[in-house]
This record gives structure tokens, C-alpha cells and sequence, in this order.
């Protein structure tokens, strides 16, 4: 659906904003459905994401940052108003939905960063412990100016990391220092910096006015080239006062920065803990910069001449019993949803998919009757993520089947009873068995049949617990609840609702 502007619409937006001019309180809406091809495995004809030309959503939205206003005017909250909360050009997390990938899934570095800052046992020297504390001294004094405070923690990023703090200017404003390199024929950004005297002072946020004008250095004419062959990783420093936040930003079909840490006070706080945090904090974002520096010299003078696809998906691409990969397309526009579909070097069609918990031993026991796809790898935990690889299954959900005959729902449902009993027989729940969880394919001989996909929250029965945070606009059965334990009767319950829903007469 376009707006005014003949542009696709957000779906989250009311009519009001979406809509200039309306007169009258009745209107009408033509919609035209596209055509697509069939549902694929965990994506579906109402679910998939259907914006394939990523070269050009990126290059959209250059054109409209392009129009915006300076980053310090952006940021100001009638601006920020007027330009973010209709259109979220700049994927800032907020509000609530303006999210993106997670960016420790585009580059090393921020996933490194993560691991740094949340390692307690991360080496530490007494030369740093001296740094921070000194740190710390310097940005809890009170500054008549933010240049001051500028100029001071110039000083100390400086000593920190070797290199030389500079200001840049943009659209007529002046950020608050940098750390670059360049890259054969341009100028890149590895650390961008933006500070404000106080928390209250200087009119806006300093972690959004960093997000614009980080959005509007890259979407400057002369790096157009350079954003087709890199999605342009780098760290930001917003500081207010005393208090301090680290964030990464890449720049994919949008820019998206996102908060790497929360806000940390550079205060003195008898606490070795905070005290040790900001030491981490800090030797993280040297150890990210680092890593950032060898990232952008590493790429040859060839990206000048390269328009690079892969930069719009997670940067791991093999993974063992693969080998390596590229990635095709994102099953779902929606960033909670982490799949993608890929084929390795033998074209081999395969899913990746990246989730915070997941089933291994009751995915490949399902396997094994053949009521899942194959799984191939799954990762360690990094970063609170599993990474896992499994074959490309084509079929379409089963809530997406509505066409289908009684004797065909039979046979589906059928082969899913059978799938969880199996489970049930070594003790496994699978929790969350909805038709959105069930994948109906058709055999060689043209009949239907299920299968079960989504793993994440299958564990044993009465010992493991149901996630954090689960949508209760969902009739779950009784007990079914955040952090309650799984229950073999909890698939019974969900068994019936799919008999009462796709074999009533």
C-alpha cells in the first residue's frame, strides 16, 4: 500500500499519519495484492518478506536523509518529531517497533565488543585501572561549557587509544570528535563522538544526534559508491554529563545505531564492581576500535568497483557441514524473526537462522521420522544467540493452507501427533505448537504431510521452563506461562485445538 508520497506505508502507523488531507470521517482504501511465489519453509505468503531489491530501499533512503536537517536540528524533539515518529528513517530503537537486525550479527567487532564488556574475567592491566579512575575524576567534575568537557575527554579518549580526536563538520554543524582512516579515496568513520554538558543541556539526545549525523555522512553524494560495498560499521560515544553510552551503527537499507551498553555514570562510586564495569566498558570500546581500524584496511581497492549483496546479512557465512554460503533473501520483515534462506558452494539450498534458545536433540529426534527438516550445525551461545543451520524444506504453514480437503488436514495432523508423542516418549515438550510452527509439504506421490519447525522453546518435561516475555494475547493453555515449567499436557491442549480447528465438519 503507498502513502501521499507514493511510498510503501508502515504497517504500525495510524491512517492520520500515514494520510495527509483527509476530509470527512469516512475514506476509502483500494489495496492491490502483489503476485508471489509459493510459501517457502518458515516463510509464508502472508508473512514474507517481499522487498527483495535491498540496493534499492537503501538507495530510497539516502535520498530522503539527504533531505533531512542538520543532525543537531534532527535531533530536536518537534524535528524528531516530525521526521522519525511518521517516517523512521534511521533506525534509532525508538519508538517502539524502530528496530533493526541486531548488529552483532553485521560485524565482529560489535559482537567482540559485547563479549569484552560482559567478560569478568577480561584482562586488565594496572596502567588502565589508572586510566579509568582518572577518567572517571576528570568527566565527574562540573563544566561551565560543553567545550570544556569536550576538550577534557578529548584528552583522555586520546591517551586511551593512541589516536588523534578530530571534529568534523557537516550541514553546517560541528560533531563532537571522531576517530577515521582512509579508505583508499575516502574518508571513513570508526568512532563517532557526541556529547552534551549535562544531561538537559544542549537540546537533545546526544545518542540521536550521533545516529543523524552518522546517517548523513554516508548518504553525502561522494560515498555512494563506498555504500554499495559496505555497510560502514562504526562505534559511537554519546556522553551527557558524567554519564556514558556506547552504541554501534551500520548502514544496511537503513541506518540503524543501536545501544550496545545502557547509560553508565563516570562517577566515583565506592563499588569495585561499577568500577571494574567501566573499566570493561572502556577497554572494550579500545579493543572495538582496534577492531573496526583492521576491518576497514583490510578491504582492497577492488570495494571501489564492487557492489557487494552479502553487506545486508549477518556477516558469518560457513558453518560446519556446509561449508561456506551466501545468503539469498530474509523470510520475514520483521526483525524479531531471524532467518534467512542461503546456498552454499555446491548450491545446496539451506535455512540460517539465529535465535537465543534452541533444541538441538529434539529437532534431529524429530528428524528422524522424518517430521522436521535436517539440521546441519548449530553454534555455540555468542552474545545471547544460537546460530543454526538446517535444509531448505519447500512447503507453506498450516495456517496458510485454508484450501485443502478434511482427509488431507487429517493426514497433517496426523503425522504431527505423531511427531509429539514421539517427543513425549523421550520426555520432551515441544511448547509451542501453533499452526504458525507446523510446516505442511506434499511427498513424491502429491499427498500432504507435517512437519515440525521452530525448536526454540522445546525442553524437558517439568524440568525446563517456558521463555520470558511470551505474547499473552495468545489463549496459551493452563500454566503456560513466563518462566513456568513445560508440560506434556501443555502439546495435548494445543493437539486439540488444532483437531477442533482443522478436522470440524
Amino acid at each position: 500500500m503507498l502513502s501521499d508520497e507514493n511510498e510503501l506505508i508502515n504497517p504500525m502507523n495510524t491512517v492520520e499519519e500515514t494520510f495527509s488531507n483527509i476530509k470527512g470521517k469516512n475514506i476509502r482504501v483500494v489495496v492491490g495484492v502483489p503476485d508471489i511465489e509459493q510459501a517457502v519453509f518458515t516463510g509464508s505468503s502472508k508473512r514474507q518478506y517481499l522487498c527483495d531489491d535491498h540496493e534499492e530501499e537503501q538507495s530510497r533512503n539516502v535520498k530522503k536523509i539527504q533531505k533531512y536537517p542538520s543532525p543537531s536540528s534532527f535531533a530536536l524533539i518537534n524535528n524528531l518529531h516530525e521526521y522519525h515518529t511518521h517516517e523512521q528513517e534511521i533506525l534509532i530503537y525508538r519508538p517502539f517497533n524502530c528496530i533493526g537486525i541486531p548488529l552483532m550479527l553485521y560485524n565482529s567487532a560489535f559482537s567482540n565488543f559485547k563479549t569484552n564488556f560482559n567478560n569478568e574475567d577480561l584482562p586488565m592491566d594496572k596502567d588502565h585501572y589508572q586510566w579509568t579512575l582518572n577518567c572517571i575524576g576528570t568527566m565527574a567534575n562540573i563544566y561551565y561549557s560543553e567545550k570544556s568537557r569536550r576538550e577534557e575527554f578529548h584528552e583522555r579518549l586520546q591517551e586511551l587509544l593512541n589516536e588523534y580526536v578530530k571534529i568534523l563538520v557537516l550541514d553546517e554543524t560541528s560533531n563532537d570528535g571522531c576517530l577515521d582512516l582512509n579508505l583508499h579515496t575516502f574518508t571513513v568513520l570508526y568512532l563517532l563522538i557526541e556529547i552534551k554538558n549535562e544531561i538537559g543541556t544542549g537540546k537533545c539526545d546526544p545518542t540521536t544526534q550521533a545516529a543523524a549525523f552518522y546517517a548523513k555522512f554516508y548518504a553525502q553524494k561522494e560515498y555512494e559508491q563506498i555504500l554499495k560495498a559496505c555497510n560502514m560499521p562504526c562505534f559511537i560515544i554519546g556522553l551527557a554529563g558524567p554519564r556514558i553510552c556506547i552504541l554501534g551503527a551500520v548502514y544496511v537499507e537503513k541506518a540503524a545505531i543501536e545501544p550496545l551498553t545502557g547509560f553508565e555514570p563516570l562517577i566515583f562510586i565506592n563499588d569495585r564492581i561499577h568500577l571494574e564495569k567501566i573499566a570493561r566498558l572502556f577497554m572494550s570500546s579500545r579493543i572495538g576500535c582496534n577492531d573496526l581500524k583492521k576491518y576497514y584496511e583490510s578491504l582492497s581497492n577492488s570495494i571501489l568497483k564492487t557492489v557487494d549483496s552479502q553487506r545486508f546479512f549477518p556477516y558469518i557465512r560457513t558453518a560446519v557441514n556446509v561449508g561456506d554460503f551466501v545468503y539469498k533473501e530474509r523470510l520475514f520483515n520483521d526483525p524479531h524473526k531471524l532467518l534467512w534462506k542461503a546456498e552454499t558452494k555446491k548450491g545446496q539450498k539451506i535455512i540460517v537462522k539465529f535465535s537465543h534458545k534452541y533444541n538441538d536433540y529434539a529437532h534431529k529426534v524429530c528428524y528422524e521420522i522424518g517430521k522436521a527438516p535436517e539440521l546441519f550445525f548449530i553454534s555455540n551461545l555468542i552474545n545471547g544467540f544460537y546460530m543454526i543451520v538446517m535444509g531448505y524444506v519447500e512447503g507453506q504453514k498450516l495456517y496458510d493452507c485454508d484450501d485443502l480437503d478434511i482427509s488431507e488436514y487429517k493426514t497433517i495432523i496426523n503425522d504431527i501427533e505423531v511427531a509429539i508423542l514421539h517427543l513425549h516418549s523421550k520426555n520432551i515438550v515441544f511448547a509451542d505448537l501453533r499452526d504458525s510452527n507446523i510446516l505442511v509439504i506434499k511427498d513424491e506421490n502429491k499427498t500432504y504431510h507435517g512437519m515440525l519447525i521452530d525448536f526454540d522453546w522445546a525442553g524437558k518435561n517439568d524440568v525446563e521452563c517456558y521463555p520470558s516475555f511470551m505474547n499473552h494475547e495468545i489463549d496459551w493453555p493452563k500454566g503456560a506461562e513466563d518462566n513456568m515449567k513445560l508440560k506434556k499436557e501443555h502439546d495435548m491442549y494445543w493437539l486439540d485445538v488444532l483437531k477442533k480447528t482443522y478436522l470440524k465438519n
